[in-house]
């Protein structure tokens, strides 16, 4: 019988045969911010070295669903904080909401509302917190009244003002596209941008790349020169690799590949990149099957450049993708993913030196489904502590947000 928790600690200890992987144990789970049935976890933290949590809470009776959020400090978790809810949100496995914090505090948060069209005809909806003179707002960053997928949302705090940075997947010019159309790049998903006042007016839109990949999340890094959207692209010849742009003198560059891995696949492959940045260096990790061998990557670049190094292989075995990344020193990037292993999966993490490339030895945290029931299991560090989140999976009406930790320490043994 499982436990009245919905947050349970996991700390992988034990060893297993291999000389560079460690296995899981347990300790004692603390008192749990959650309720039940919450799956869909966020992490993130900021300057303020405070973890945040967000996640959403089902009630299958009802049909309705609500986004709650907790701060993690030494003395546990605050009392969860209800963001937003309703009965018509759409809510998907890999399109998941998320937080924006500073110095502590609640700054943004986003979810999916559905509208009137099809199954997947939604729209953003951003929570602005009140701050400073500006009250809460509840906005949607896009202003096209498509009955389109609009979502795969990355926001950043704009460092030269209040504003917010925001990017996300829009579907608007597939508003009339046929299924015989799919392959219709005039009519494919695009990857738009905006700055948001916290009063909730939007500025500053723009299309970053006319043709991307229709399900795969993005993400955002703000550097000292300028923000830096990661990505996967879509080519005519559907080669679905990894893309970068930067948001320089009030504009984004011209997309460039991270890598050719010359991925060519006929649909979405459900698995974004990440971005990390750490002084003068930018990292970008990603999931690839490229010559239908399943591999998590990782490259770095100077910041000025948008240069890449030859890519490392983080994993060593079958991935699913899935993955998360964060610097735990400024020369030592963490990749997080998930690995399959017979019929459940493992969710793994490694360190990379971005000098060297060389690779310290993989560390298991938890076993999980492979299904997409589990999500995207997301990873934060804070006070040398890695944290883990992902959705434990029972039935389908008994899903349960699980929790991780792991000492710094530990990957650099």
């Amino acid at each position: 019988m499982k436990p009245n928790l919905t947050v349970i600690i996991l700390l992988t200890i034990a060893a297993i045969s291999s000389s560079n992987c460690d296995r899981s144990g347990s300790i004692s789970p603390p008192d749990s911010p959650a309720g039940t049935i919450t799956h869909l976890p966020y992490l993130t933290t900021d300057g303020s070295e405070l973890l945040h949590m967000s996640w959403v809470e089902t009630d299958t009776t009802a049909g309705t669903h609500r986004l709650l959020a907790a701060r993690y400090d030494p003395m546990g978790w605050s009392s969860p904080q209800k963001l937003a809810d309703g009965n018509s949100w759409f809510v998907n496995w890999a399109d998941y909401p998320s937080i924006l914090t500073t110095e502590g505090r609640l700054r943004a948060a986003h979810w999916l509302q559905k509208i009137p069209g099809n199954a997947y005809s939604y729209n953003i909806r951003m929570l602005l917190a009140a701050r400073d003179t500006a009250p809460e707002a509840v906005i949607t960053p896009h202003f096209d009244s498509t009955a389109t997928e609009h979502g795969f949302v990355s926001m950043i705090p704009h460092p030269d003002s209040s504003n917010i940075m925001a990017v996300w997947l829009d579907g608007r010019r597939t508003a009339d596209r046929a299924e015989n159309e799919y392959t219709d790049l005039a009519k494919a998903m695009t990857l738009r941008s905006a700055l948001i006042r916290p009063n909730g007016r939007v500025s500053g839109r723009s299309l970053i790349d006319s043709t991307v990949c229709d399900c795969c999340q993005t993400s955002l890094v703000m550097t000292e020169n300028g923000a830096v959207a990661a990505y996967r692209n879509r080519t005519k010849q559907e080669i679905r690799d990894i893309y970068v742009s930067k948001f320089a003198g009030g504009r984004w560059t011209r997309p460039i590949p991270v890598h050719p891995d010359n991925w060519q696949i006929g649909g979405c492959p459900v698995n974004g990149p990440v971005i990390q940045a750490s002084e003068s260096t930018i990292a970008v990790a990603w999931f690839t099957g490229a010559g239908d061998q399943y591999r998590v990557k990782a490259a770095f670049s100077n910041i000025d450049t948008l240069s890449f190094s030859e890519p490392v292989t983080i994993d060593d075995g079958t991935p699913i993708g899935r993955l998360d990344a964060v610097f735990i020193t400024p020369e030592l990037l963490a990749v997080s993913w998930m690995e399959k292993v017979q019929n459940t999966a493992h969710l793994n993490v490694r360190t990379v030196d971005i000098q060297t490339g060389k690779t310290g030895r993989i560390t298991t945290i938890g076993e999980l489904s492979p299904d997409r029931q589990s999500g995207f299991p997301q990873m934060e560090v804070t006070d040398n502590t890695l944290y883990f989140a992902w959705t434990d999976v029972g039935s389908h009406s008994d899903r349960q947000l699980a929790l991780a930790t792991l000492p710094v320490a530990r990957l650099l043994e």
